[in-house]
């Protein structure tokens, strides 16, 4: 599967308010990180990265739907 966003203003929005979304969701205060990976499993992206806050003591998985961003072009 390829997915490929566009470098314009409206993709990146709206991949930002998704991570966003789904880390609140893991109840974090947002998406922040420094560094991110991405691999698929199943039917979901998922998002694996340390956030910003040194006191992490473990990295972070996000499970996205694939098909939440299948619609951002």
């Amino acid at each position: 599967m390829k997915i490929i966003l566009k470098k314009t203003k409206n993709p990146r929005k709206k991949l930002n308010e998704i991570l966003n979304k789904a880390a609140v969701e893991y109840g974090l205060e947002g998406f922040e990180a420094e560094s991110v990976s991405i691999y698929f499993w199943d039917d979901n992206v998922v998002v694996y990265y340390w956030p910003l806050d040194d006191s992490a003591e473990m990295p972070v998985e996000l499970f996205v739907p694939i098909a939440d961003i299948e619609d951002i072009k």
